[in-house]
């Protein structure tokens, strides 16, 4: 599943990319810094600092554009 996860992703990045479509890729920001010491328990969901720091970098990726 995890190997899924990757190749899903890695498609939609070179297909926006091709496309010339923005792409803040979360799961890129998430992995950078460590994902699992962002997931609860249940390793699906993420803790509050993990939804913390991916609302920061959609913002930081938003408020240029505007």
């Amino acid at each position: 599943m995890e190997s899924d996860v990757l190749a899903y992703n890695n498609v939609s990045v070179e297909v926006a990319q091709e496309l010339g479509v923005f792409i803040n890729d979360l799961f890129q920001v998430i992995v950078d810094v460590g994902r699992d010491s962002y997931l609860s328990p249940d390793g699906v969901h993420f803790t509050a600092a993990g939804y913390e720091l991916l609302g920061k970098s959609v913002v930081d990726y938003v408020k240029p554009l505007f």
